[in-house]
């Protein structure tokens, strides 16, 4: 038994041009979709203008007091004695001991719900 086919649905190797998709959205959709990326490049600039402020706050700072600032941890700016080093340190023990918690803890998550959770 021999099953016919229609050229016309077989399709041509002379069309290599891609086919395009409709994404079908609803209007309440695209707008959803416009906000969501507007407020997600928002976010994006503000904190880039952020860390360029704290960079432009640097330079005088560290022209003033040297890198000295990065090592020193006493804070006595009339003595001219200025340095975030205990700060320094406190921040990284708190993102490590953050780190130590969360990783293990999203790790075991996904391995439940892929793994065990019925559904």
């Amino acid at each position: 038994m021999s099953v016919a086919t229609s050229s016309s649905s077989m399709p041509s190797a002379m069309d290599d041009s891609p086919r395009e998709l409709d994404r079908g959205l609803l209007p309440s959709e695209r707008v959803f979709h416009g906000t969501s990326r507007l407020i997600g490049f928002l976010v994006l600039v503000i904190t880039g203008l952020v860390g360029l402020f704290l960079a432009w706050q640097l330079v005088p700072t560290l022209h003033s007091y040297g890198f000295s600032f990065f090592t020193q941890a006493n804070w006595a700016p009339g003595t001219r004695q200025v340095g975030v080093a205990a700060a320094l340190v406190g921040t990284f023990e708190v993102a490590g001991v953050a780190i130590a918690v969360s990783v293990p803890l999203a790790l075991l998550t996904g391995l439940y719900i892929t793994e065990y959770a019925p559904g």
